[in-house]
């Protein structure tokens, strides 16, 4: 078992880093990314290029923190901390305090589950499919590096300023 975010998850190795191409269509349909309440210094510094961020140590869900601008989640692990992040973006932006996000969903049954959870269902915002299954990434030996597993990933789109780009 690890913790990421306060949350212990089920799977010893929770983190799947967005990929690079992936990180360029996020940043396309946002314009920029002022927040990505859950990555790392490394990835960011690489993929993202968030404005902002929080990471394990300052926990993205901590109610203290802002959640401000445009915001970006690739959700950390398994059981319930996607859930967590997507209400939690669900929150800000009904409090008006984002203008827009795209949540990445690490597997396409977060489209489902979402229909159950305590805000609005990712199924009833603009959503994209990709055509191919996703490779994440994953730090090994100090590297970030792409997984040798494929993920059936989906991303939801909330807000005005965030669009699903057809193309990728």
């Amino acid at each position: 078992m690890s913790r990421i975010n306060g949350f212990t998850v089920g799977q010893p190795d929770p983190e799947r880093y967005t990929p690079p191409e992936i990180a360029v269509a996020i940043r396309d349909a946002l314009g920029t990314i002022d927040l990505d309440p859950a990555t790392t210094e490394k990835v960011n510094k690489l993929f993202i290029r968030a404005k902002h961020i929080y990471t394990e140590e300052t926990n993205g869900l901590n109610r203290d923190l802002p959640w401000k601008g445009k915001v970006f989640i690739n959700p950390p692990g398994s059981n319930d901390n996607p859930r967590f992040f997507w209400e939690r973006l669900m929150f800000e932006y009904q409090e008006g305090n984002i203008s827009g996000g795209i949540f990445l969903a690490f597997d396409i049954e977060f489209l489902r589950q979402s229909q159950n959870w305590n805000y609005r269902p990712m199924v009833t915002w603009p959503f994209c499919l990709p055509s191919k299954r996703i490779t994440f990434y994953r730090e090994k030996n100090d590297l970030i590096q792409p997984h040798d597993v494929r993920h059936g990933a989906s991303s939801a789109t909330a807000g005005r300023h965030a669009r699903c780009s057809a193309s990728r």
